[in-house]
């Protein structure tokens, strides 16, 4: 029996950590993409064993990810008209 070892490259240490983080947000996708500045298509395939994105596109992912998602709030006007209807 032989025992085989296998060395991960750095590129492939970044893409299960991206993997990682991506599966952990609550983000959706497009939302991830939008923030890291790529095109949402690029992370369609982000699970598949042959995804290999650019090393510049996966720093991007892990920017855009480490900052904290926006809260998104109805916009209500302030003021003194905020009560007038529109």
């Amino acid at each position: 029996m032989s025992l085989t070892l296998v060395m991960k490259t750095g590129a492939e240490i970044l893409i299960r950590r991206v993997r990682q983080q991506i599966d952990r947000s609550k983000m959706p996708l497009r939302e991830i993409a939008r923030r890291a500045g790529i095109h949402h298509n690029t992370l369609r395939s982000f699970r598949d064993f042959n995804w290999n994105p650019q090393v510049q596109t996966l720093h991007k992912l892990e920017e855009a990810l480490a900052s904290p998602p926006i809260a998104r709030t109805a916009s209500r006007p302030t003021g003194r008209n905020a009560d007038v209807p529109g």
